[in-house]
């Protein structure tokens, strides 16, 4: 029977060429099939080993869920052909949530395990689960915590919590400088922050105070570095009083290009203050 000239003679009845089925849930449903080939170890050819457990996996699905088990397994060396993948530097508990999520696309991030997770995703090339800790890790922030996320972040390339970390810093800076982690800051690190011109203080005199906070917390190591940050505070906006009271500290006195910068902000501001007079006077 001729189908197509049968259709094509039907009076008053248009005839339909195609229809396309798209079935909505076909994606989960044969996800949801292939976790349970997993789980009944059926055609899995795969298993990830991390300390005492083994978890029995399918070389494909790895391999479509991240670059990283995509250039593992098509590897032409060894690795290529390996059906054992140990890894020592990812927890069993980490790997089997990752894996769940392989297959389920489903994962569960909180406090107790967004840094294990970001790391492991970080390493393993799952960029979903980088961004996902990520926007977590950005809502968590607060004054106590943001030096220690920037640095996690900077670890891990990711730059824009990194920035976010950072601004919230500066917000919060006299907070911040009460901080364990502030003390432990790197001088490149400490003159970024002192340095910028969003720093959020209610004085110059906070900022000062935080640089030789940090000094003195380890002043042997730390005092050849204080002509570099002193550079990098707005010494003409401190009050007169209190720069005559700075010119006198123990490690400015030890520096002579340091007395050299505190007496010219107490010139400038006493010239600015001279000039203020000048003007009221006038008028």
């Amino acid at each position: 029977m001729n189908f197509r000239r049968y259709m094509d003679r039907r009076i008053g009845s248009p005839a339909i060429d195609k229809y396309v089925l798209q079935d909505p849930d076909y994606s989960s449903e044969m996800l949801n099939k292939l976790n349970s080939l997993r789980t009944e170890k059926v055609f899995t050819d795969a298993t990830v080993c991390c300390g005492q457990e083994e978890f029995f996996c399918h070389r494909n699905v790895l391999a479509a869920s991240s670059p990283y088990f995509r250039a593992m397994f098509t590897s032409e060396l060894r690795e290529g052909k390996e059906t054992l993948v140990s890894f020592n530097d990812i927890s069993a508990w980490t790997m089997k949530r990752i894996i769940d999520y392989i297959y389920t696309g489903k994962l569960e991030i909180n406090t107790d395990n967004v840094q294990e997770l970001l790391r492991a995703g970080s390493m393993l090339q799952y960029e979903a689960i980088v961004d996902s800790c990520c926007k977590f890790l950005k809502c968590q922030l607060d004054p106590y915590n943001c030096l220690g996320i920037e640095k996690f972040a900077q670890m891990h390339s990711c730059h824009r919590l990194e920035e976010e970390a950072y601004k919230h810093a500066l917000e919060n800076f006299s907070v911040v400088t009460e901080q364990v982690e502030f003390l432990e800051l790197t001088v490149d690190s400490l003159i970024r922050y002192v340095s910028s011109d969003w720093i959020d203080v209610r004085t110059e005199e906070i900022v000062y105070d935080a640089v030789i906070k940090w000094i003195e917390f380890d002043v042997d190591e730390r005092k050849k570095y204080i002509t570099q940050l002193l550079e990098n505070i707005r010494l003409p906006v401190i009050d007169k009083h209190r720069l005559s009271i700075i010119k006198k500290e123990p490690l400015i006195v030890k520096c002579e290009d340091c007395v050299q910068m505190v007496q010219e902000a107490i010139t400038h501001n006493e010239s600015v203050h001279d000039q203020h007079g000048k003007e009221k006077h006038a008028e």
